[in-house]
């Protein structure tokens, strides 16, 4: 475990670096998409597809707040500037799907079948991800850019390796995860929980931790260039 000397002179030897906010302006053409939905051109909240065969289909620019998309197939899918906020996704099938500034806040995800699906700019607030089993979780994170984890409930959970690069995990709890060998690089973990987290070996350059507590946790050989400190609570 690093003390807070070691700690220090890391830190003291990195640079004062910001990455850009990648969930906010994903591809450059729809912007702040999680706050005003500018590219949403069809309406169809609370449609009823479930079962339906979407596989290998671009799903784009649609509102589906609500629908019931429960068993559908959307493997191989791609979907850009979805609005799934509350929809029902429960056992869907999304295996090597492409998901770029889709919202699954609220989004039901039991039992749903996730296997090297990439997410870019993807709101996973408020979802039943925190339920899930670890293999769904990890396979949800695997690669996961500029992602909303903010307040999500992640304590225990093996994410060893996943990427989440910018993502904003924001008031997580992640006290006795695994994130060995995770790269972070850019990551907001502002007043994140992180007592007992494995940090071994991660890239955390250019987190934020502000007001973090990071009392109890291992932080060996990780990578710290960047990390701006704030009021966090150091080991």
């Amino acid at each position: 475990m690093l003390r807070l000397p070691a700690l220090a002179a890391a830190l003291a030897l990195g640079l004062s670096l910001s990455l850009p906010a990648l969930a906010h302006d994903v591809d450059g053409d729809f912007g702040d998409y999680h706050s005003h939905w500018s590219c949403i051109d069809t309406h169809s909240e609370n449609a009823d597809w479930h079962g339906r065969d979407l596989h290998g289909q671009r799903i784009e620019n649609i509102d589906l707040r609500g629908a019931n998309l429960s068993g559908v197939n959307l493997s191989g899918a791609r979907l850009k500037c979805v609005d799934l906020r509350g929809a029902d996704l429960s056992r869907a099938n999304l295996q090597d799907a492409d998901f770029v500034g889709v919202s699954l806040r609220d989004a039901k995800l039991d039992g749903t079948h996730i296997e090297s699906v990439s997410l870019t700019g993807v709101d996973l607030t408020g979802s039943t991800i925190g339920r899930a089993g670890t293999d769904t979780i990890r396979a949800l994170l695997r690669e996961c850019t500029g992602c909303d984890l903010s307040g999500v409930d992640l304590q225990g959970r093996d994410l060893s390796n996943v990427r989440l690069t910018g993502a904003d995990m924001s008031r997580a709890d992640l006290r006795n995860a695994n994130l060995s060998n995770a790269d972070l690089v850019g990551v907001d973990f502002s007043h994140a929980r992180f007592s007992g987290a494995n940090f071994k070996g991660a890239r955390l350059t250019g987190c934020d931790i502000n007001g973090a507590d990071l009392r109890g946790t291992n932080i060996w050989q990780a990578d710290l260039v960047g990390m701006r400190l704030g009021d966090a609570q150091l080991p």
